[in-house]
């Protein structure tokens, strides 16, 4: 070979084998090998919490909500009218900030908090004035401790109360919501979320009239942010946390309301859907008191009677559809004309339920890891994209290659007899579930009426 050739050659050959060695193991990869791409995609596909209750909309045999694409109407019953939004929600989830401006007797003024080395603070300024008309004192460092330590000190072997005092960062105030009602501004804060940064879960009423502020902190809340807040018609204040940290939502003690005349603060218990187990996204008014969290949607009052409904992803299947045990194989079967609800996605395939099961093998301690985790019940910890969940590979036999197995993200797990002659170490499972190429499916809301206990 001339040499010039050889030049070219050479380095011709060692760029392909690169390439080659950098393609393959992705071409060999399935589809849903994607965790982290499919925890966002999921997310954005199957997240349909409300997240606000249309004012704009007052017909009293009506309500509508608004979740991050999805316009849902209430028409008495059990009745729901589902439409897309173009464009998405204008408000998303978990809005939260440390200025706001707002009108009061059409004068325009701005909510502000701040902290230091020591304390925070919250105040209220008239446009224009460098100094505030009213100022609340949230939070400094002995409340924080006091607050805190008792829950953090299993987690921090060996750290005293002082230290815990010492160490802490006193965190920033955020505003989650605010409404005016009267001469009240209502106020719901959480906190900055950084390294060793705490805040306490906090309701502010400011008198703007009198130009005095109340703050309340109720205990159950201390360790959360109160993220939704109603002030109601009857002079009632509603109210909701969720406990949030390192990237994390967690449910705090579900919804809470205040007696303004009394000041006493009562937990609203939801027989059937109790909201301490999920994640409260809204509470809104309209001819009765609306609760969205992320598994559903509630009315009710104070008093009672509640009616909930669970909203579940749906897709409809028009035509008979090629099923697979794991997204991208050769189809085990086909799924008839009809409704059925997701529970995964990823760029070309949906995980959906399906009426003919899928018994396979799993390792013990999957087993009892994916049951702790309860993933496929709790729509919430979808929205915890910083730590993808691991993909559950069940077996065709005990100790069978992983690669060949089927995958599970969220679909619930049976646990089945063990059969004689089983290895130590391994459980039967039956997974309802099958993987179908998303195509042109859309991911509707549907609102399946929740079974009240009494």
């Amino acid at each position: 070979m001339p040499q010039t050739t050889r030049r070219l050659f050479y380095p011709l050959v060692f760029s392909f084998s690169c390439f080659v060695a950098f393609l393959l193991p992705r071409l060999a990869a399935s589809p849903q090998d994607q965790p982290s791409d499919a925890a966002e995609i999921t997310r954005d596909l199957l997240f349909l919490a409300p997240s606000g209750l249309d004012t704009q909309v007052r017909k009293p045999t009506a309500a509508t909500f608004v979740s991050r694409r999805f316009q849902c109407t209430y028409k008495g019953g059990s009745e729901w009218v589902v439409e897309l939004l173009r464009g998405g929600s204008a408000e998303a989830f978990g809005v939260k900030r440390g200025k706001v401006p707002f009108t009061w007797g059409g004068t325009p003024y701005t909510l502000a908090g701040h902290s230091d080395d020591d304390r925070a603070m919250m105040e209220v300024f008239k446009s224009g004035d460098p100094e505030p008309i009213v100022e609340a004192f949230l939070w400094n460092r002995e409340l924080l401790a006091t607050a805190w330590f008792p829950m953090l000190e299993k987690q921090k072997r060996g750290m005293t109360a002082d230290q815990f005092r010492q160490d802490l960062e006193v965190a920033d105030p955020l505003i989650y919501a605010l409404q005016t009602a009267g001469d009240s501004l209502w106020v719901a804060l959480g906190h900055s979320t950084g390294e060793a940064e705490v805040g306490l879960g906090t309701v502010i009423r400011f008198d703007l009239r009198a130009k005095q502020a109340k703050l309340y902190q109720p205990p159950e809340v201390a360790a959360c942010a109160v993220t939704q807040m109603l002030a109601a018609s009857d002079n009632s204040v509603w109210f909701a946390a969720q406990r949030q940290y390192e990237g994390t939502i967690l449910p705090c003690v579900g919804v809470m309301r205040l007696d303004t005349s009394t000041g006493e603060i009562s937990k609203i218990a939801q027989p059937g859907t109790p909201p301490a187990n999920s994640v409260v996204t809204m509470i809104g008014e309209s001819e009765g008191v609306w609760i969205g969290t992320d598994a559903g949607i509630c009315k009710g009052s104070a008093n009672g009677p509640w009616q909930c409904w669970r909203i579940v992803p749906t897709i409809a299947l028009k035509t008979e559809t090629p099923v697979s045990n794991r997204p991208g194989e050769k189809p085990s079967g086909k799924l008839p004309p009809g409704d059925y609800e997701v529970f995964w996605a990823n760029v070309g395939f949906y995980e959906v339920t399906t009426k003919d099961s899928l018994d396979a093998w799993l390792a013990a301690d999957d087993f009892t890891e994916a049951a702790a985790r309860n993933f496929d019940a709790e729509p919430y910890k979808l929205l915890n994209t910083a730590s993808p969940p691991t993909a559950i590979r069940l077996m065709d036999k005990p100790g069978g290659d992983p690669l060949g197995g089927a995958i599970s993200y969220r679909a619930a797990l049976e646990k089945l007899p063990t059969p004689q002659g089983t290895p130590p170490g391994w459980v039967r499972v039956r997974a309802r579930i099958g993987w179908i190429p998303r195509a042109d499916l859309q991911v509707v809301p549907k609102f399946l009426p929740v079974e009240l206990s009494r």
